[in-house]
């Protein structure tokens, strides 16, 4: 199944601070935040540049996910603690999410 961005980014003038991201808009957890923070320095943008100003590399990572590893960080007794993974990006962050998005929600019809 195809993901529809005009229905994950329904708004290209938001920032993905912004609540660009559809399915992410509403997320308010620590970890959401430094996941995207990590994701913003590995590809060199701000999350407060407008969805479509954004270079097609970094919408297709946050969308599709990266196809490398991207250096992610949290805090751990009071240190910032490091580690690297693959960015599953929006579509698969959101299926794991409670609520889950149908997958009919993002899609193409």
């Amino acid at each position: 199944m195809d993901i529809d961005p005009g229905l994950v980014v329904p708004n290209q003038e938001l920032s993905i601070r912004d609540g660009a991201v559809k399915p992410w808009s509403k997320r308010t957890s620590m970890f959401y935040f430094q996941l995207l923070e990590g994701l913003a320095e590995h590809y060199g943008f701000s999350l407060t540049t407008p969805w479509k100003k954004l270079p097609k590399k970094v919408r297709d990572a946050v969308l599709m996910g990266s196809d490398e590893p991207v250096k992610f960080w949290f805090i751990r007794d009071g240190r910032r603690q490091f580690y690297y993974k693959e960015f599953e990006g929006v579509w698969e962050t959101s299926r794991g999410a409670t609520p889950r998005p149908s997958p009919h929600t993002y899609a193409r019809r």
